[in-house]
């Protein structure tokens, strides 16, 4: 009976004390004793009368007319239904079918997006490497992309600034490694270089989770140079840049 769930149990033990204790009472009242007695002893004589009297105003002791006959009769009534109570216990009527009590709910799957938040922010000299681990939970990723972004300064007066030189490495948890060629931004544009992994499994487990290897290379920082005088440059020494995690993954929706 392990698969019963709670209400069941309370419906079943409820059923048992009404037919199991009915019969019984029943029984004291064809070998000639008094139930009111048992009562008076438990002291539940005044909760039981007033029960009776509140079916009775609600109707609903009336299909139990059979209780205004005689004590053989009653004993007989509730005797048969005592003994077809043991039968069906015993043939296992009472039983739960065998399982864990879990229903298998209709579901389906659908690809959903996903991102670092917040996106992870740093700073580099250059000629220098910055490592950062990041770290995905989600089991269940289809594609994931790292894009690194940075943004460089303005022009100074009579002046004009070259660009930053930034690459990125990236190595998955499956063990895949990739990285993108050193590259400049174009004057007075945002710098972008990223990469996009596709992860080797499948639903539900793809092998996406864990952590994500990221180099941060910072090559030639552009220098601010002189306008009509290219020989003349002000050094730069570095850079700021923002690395973004956005990727795919299947949800289970029930």
């Amino acid at each position: 009976m392990d698969g019963l769930s709670f209400s069941s149990w309370i419906i079943l033990i409820l059923g048992f004390v009404i037919c199991f204790g009915g019969a019984f009472y029943c029984l004291l009242i064809v070998i000639g004793k008094q139930p009111e007695r048992i009562f008076e002893m438990l002291g539940i004589d005044h909760l039981v009368d007033s029960s009776s009297d509140a079916w009775v105003n609600a109707g609903i002791y009336k299909p139990f007319e059979y209780m205004e006959k005689g004590p053989k009769e009653q004993g007989v009534v509730m005797g048969v239904v005592l003994i077809l109570l043991v039968i069906g216990w015993g043939l296992g009527v009472f039983e739960s079918e065998e399982g864990t009590g879990e229903y298998e709910l209709d579901y389906e799957v659908g690809l959903k997006d996903g991102f670092l938040d917040p996106p992870i922010s740093g700073t580099s000299d250059e000629d220098s490497q910055e490592t950062e681990y990041v770290t995905i939970d989600e089991p269940a990723v289809t594609n994931i992309t790292f894009t690194l972004t940075w943004e460089d300064e303005p022009d100074q007066p009579g002046m004009e600034n070259e660009g930053d030189e930034f690459s990125m490495e990236v190595t998955t948890p499956w063990g895949d490694n990739n990285e993108t060629p050193m590259t400049r931004n174009d004057h007075g544009e945002e710098g972008i270089i990223s990469l996009t992994f596709s992860a080797p499994g499948e639903y539900p487990d793809s092998g996406s989770a864990g952590e994500y290897i990221v180099n941060i290379t910072m090559g030639e920082a552009g220098e601010q140079w002189l306008l009509g005088i290219p020989s003349v440059g002000l050094t730069d020494s570095g850079n700021d840049w923002t690395l973004s995690v956005e990727y795919s993954y299947w949800k289970k929706v029930v």
